[in-house]
């Protein structure tokens, strides 16, 4: 029986031992490519969606202020008029604008959550215990997906006051206005709520695997 010569032994097991580590990264590679892949056509999905969305309430909006303009144009105090109009004319514009900026904050969320998810899964890979990470991780992706739907619909509702009567027509102005600062109080709680969870979930992190700075 002839043996190998041992230099080409100690080849073979060094192309042994090290071709996991390679199959490993480009596995490693290739996942972080789909995943990026994924949230790139799920965020374009997304965009097309909401500008369907904001085309939508626009011309809703614009047929209800129509409405509301004939009606008040029947109105003998025009001043009360001018006023309701103004009220009207902010009301949708104060959603549009908080809703944007919440819907950024959450886009922020969701990036950092992301980078946090890699670094986990990298401890995870160098076999250290992750599960207290990973359950933090689990709920702060819950809260911001519950704050994200919450933003959306926010977003799609329309303040255009429903004028009864000349008379009451300040009361309709008021409840109008009382209904869309009551909506995005409920849909900044869930905001902050996700913010939170987040911020928890870098604390449980750092706290269990001893820092996750730079993925190590």
């Amino acid at each position: 029986m002839k043996y190998l010569p041992t230099t080409i032994i100690t080849v073979l097991l060094l192309l042994l031992f090290a071709f996991p580590i390679f199959a490993q990264d480009a596995t490693s590679s290739t996942n972080r490519k789909d995943r990026v892949a994924t949230r790139e056509a799920k965020r374009q999905e997304l965009i097309e969606n909401k500008q369907v969305r904001q085309e939508e309430k626009k011309q809703r909006i614009a047929s209800k202020t129509a409405e509301l303009k004939a009606r008040l144009a029947e109105f003998r105090d025009k001043k009360k008029t001018a006023l309701v109009e103004k009220i009207n004319n902010s009301l949708n514009t104060v959603n549009d604008r908080q809703t944007a900026a919440m819907q950024k904050h959450l886009e922020k969320m969701e990036e950092l959550l992301t980078k946090l998810e890699e670094r986990v899964n990298n401890k995870a890979a160098e076999g250290k215990d992750t599960s207290s990470a990973s359950a933090a991780l689990a709920s702060s992706a819950t809260s911001i997906a519950l704050a994200k739907s919450a933003v959306e619909a926010q977003a799609g509702k329309d303040y255009t006051i429903q004028v009864s009567s000349e008379s009451a027509v300040r009361t309709d102005a008021k409840a109008a206005r009382d209904a869309l600062h009551a909506d995005l109080k409920q849909v900044r709680q869930l905001v902050v709520a996700a913010k939170q969870s987040l911020a928890n979930a870098i604390a449980v992190a750092a706290k269990t695997l001893g820092g996750i700075g730079d993925g190590k």
